[in-house]
């Protein structure tokens, strides 16, 4: 299993991103994402990069619930906006614990990052 808090940088239409460069998602789908991230803390949000699309192998269980495969990672997006938030997920905090990140990791984006602010009439 690879480092699900390796990533440290928005990917290039990350919907966190608070650019001209995020991928454009339905109204209020943004808002709903971030209320359900802080909403319950034990569930990851992963980047959609990292993650597999049906292959016929694993994508999903027969009741239709991603399976992952352990090569998945949280968006960089999302931690970003949990850390300028103080909300980090249960993974994030225990890979504080067991040093697989740092806190600060992603203040490089915060300034790319979207804020609660950003979202609001979303």
């Amino acid at each position: 299993m690879r480092n699900p808090l390796r990533l440290k940088r928005h990917c290039s239409n990350c919907p966190f991103r608070n650019d001209e460069s995020a991928i454009r998602l339905a109204p209020g789908r943004l808002r709903q994402i971030a209320d359900a991230l802080v909403s319950n803390d034990a569930a990851p949000f992963r980047c959609h990069k990292t993650v597999h699309y049906g292959d016929g192998t694993a994508w999903s269980s027969p009741e239709g619930v991603y399976r992952e495969r352990g090569d998945e990672a949280m968006c960089a997006g999302a931690a970003a906006y949990l850390m300028r938030i103080g909300r980090p997920t249960i993974e994030m905090r225990v890979g504080f614990i067991s040093k697989l990140a740092e806190p600060g990791d992603w203040d490089e984006i915060l300034d790319l990052t979207i804020s609660p602010e950003d979202i609001r009439g979303d």
